[in-house]
């Protein structure tokens, strides 16, 4: 792909814990974070590490908060930094959707800037395996403009993009048998419900 030499934002989705460091190795530029967890940003490696990178904070759970990431956002955009915003605002956790609906955040910015949007996809087939086989799988498609659309069509084309790409990977890489998810498990229900809740106690 081209990447345009004016500041871009950089579109993950999220849903495991090393999916935030994935993007800025993909990335392979700086770009400042838009971090929405304060518990894990004060209490975490990952919120130095943040820091270190370059970060505009929000409390997701408080509304002037986000607000004023997306100022803070446009004046880091403004001054010639990179974004990098996981735009699903937490991790899909939903066993039915390939991506939840998009934060509105990311439309404003990139209305306000004119920046492009590179979508990033990145495929785990097991969270849970701390091996080093199981390979972190990332698509960077090409740089989008969705600031000439209305926020409603430029997120739900921005979530297909990204939808169609984890689909993909999905079908690539993730391919199991019935016996081998549900294992012990009476059905499927019951192997989501254990799955989140270890994902949930994930350091």
């Amino acid at each position: 792909i081209e990447i345009p030499e004016e500041p871009v934002i950089w579109a993950a989705n999220h849903g495991f814990k090393d999916d935030v460091l994935a993007t800025v190795i993909s990335a392979k530029r700086n770009a400042y974070i838009l971090f929405g967890s304060l518990p894990q940003f004060y209490n975490t490696v990952d919120g130095i590490l943040s820091w270190a990178n370059g970060v505009c904070m929000a409390n997701r759970k408080v509304s002037s908060s986000k607000k004023a990431s997306v100022e803070k956002a446009i004046y880091a955009q403004n001054i010639g930094k990179d974004l990098i915003i996981m735009p699903e605002g937490v991790w899909n956790k939903t066993p039915n959707e390939l991506m939840i609906n998009l934060w509105p955040g990311i439309y404003r910015i990139s209305k306000e800037t004119g920046s492009k949007v590179i979508p990033v996809v990145h495929y785990l087939r097991d969270p849970l395996d701390k091996s080093k086989n199981n390979k972190i799988h990332t698509v960077i498609d090409d740089p989008v403009r969705i600031d000439d659309l209305s926020e409603k069509a430029a997120l739900e084309y921005l979530r297909d993009i990204m939808a169609t790409w984890y689909y993909l990977l999905i079908e690539r890489y993730g391919k199991s048998t019935r016996e081998e998810v549900l294992k012990n498990y009476n059905n499927s229900n019951e192997v989501w419900e254990d799955f989140l809740s270890k994902m949930a106690k994930v350091p």
